[in-house]
């Protein structure tokens, strides 16, 4: 049975998916959850599904036919975050809250308006991006995943300790020199990339508890930010493979059982912390 699934070219892809989302979430989603920073996950998924629907139209239109959506929404998901990142840093929370709101308006304004002027047989790849084609993902798209992932890991590694700074003491980081704009903007940028590869694996619905469960739930044990992360990437695959095995099993989207089982497990951490 399981040499039958593994030889299917779907399953295979997804697994890959699952494993490259885990990587990029269990990277950037740490700092995310360490620097109070989770609103930022909602935001950037639901700007990458305005660009995604603005590619499929561009495509759908013939104005640019050989663009990728997934270009778009990357492009789009960088932009947003750029913005609340200037907001963050030179307006008041009110202002932050604001271009916020106004970033996710107009993204989800536009994925509306453009469902309903793409062609009815191009409305699935919005979908896609909406709850998650985890059993759709074509290797061009795990090559792009791929490149991805392999950027923030890497950058992730060799600027670890200027992240941490600025994660836990931004004032004391520039204190010493530090150059705490460019690395805060290096930070979000990447935390964006990871967010639009969550959005590409399991949606823009449960990317939240994909980006940010798995990083909760390994804090809870009051460990190292690098112990956080393998503990974070260990949850993500395992929820990950066992939410995919069971929406074979029960026939239901493998999303949402990640989701849901990834928000059982940190209720049932978080309750028995307390007691």
């Amino acid at each position: 049975m399981l040499e039958q699934l593994m030889i299917n070219p779907f399953i295979f892809r997804a697994i890959i998916g699952i494993v490259l989302a885990s990587f990029s979430a269990s990277t950037m989603g740490t700092f995310i959850v360490v620097r109070g920073i989770s609103f930022l996950t909602a935001e950037v998924a639901h700007a990458a599904l305005g660009g995604a629907a603005l590619g499929i139209f561009l495509q759908a239109v013939g104005l640019l036919p050989n663009v990728n959506p997934f270009i778009i929404a990357t492009i789009f998901a960088i932009g947003v975050t750029i913005i609340t990142g200037i907001a963050s840093r030179e307006g008041t929370r009110k202002k932050l809250e604001t271009a916020i709101g106004a970033a996710f308006a107009i993204s989800m304004a536009m994925a509306v308006t453009l469902m309903g002027i793409i062609p009815s047989e191009r409305l699935p790849e919005i979908w896609g991006y909406l709850i998650g084609d985890l059993l759709l993902l074509t290797y061009d798209d795990l090559l792009l995943l791929a490149t991805i992932t392999a950027i923030i890991t890497v950058l992730t590694t060799i600027f670890l300790r200027e992240f941490l700074y600025i994660s836990f003491d931004i004032e004391g980081a520039e204190a010493l020199g530090l150059n705490s704009k460019i690395y805060n903007y290096l930070m979000l940028i990447l935390a964006s990339l990871s967010i639009v590869v969550e959005t590409k694996t399991v949606g823009s619905i449960i990317v939240y508890a994909f980006m940010i469960l798995p990083a909760a739930i390994a804090s809870q044990a009051k460990i190292d930010i690098t112990s956080i992360m393998i503990y974070s990437l260990l949850i993500s695959i395992f929820v990950g493979l066992i939410g995919l095995t069971f929406s074979l099993i029960l026939n239901l989207p493998p999303s949402g059982l990640i989701g849901l089982i990834l928000s059982g497990i940190y209720i049932s951490v978080s309750i028995f912390k307390k007691e």
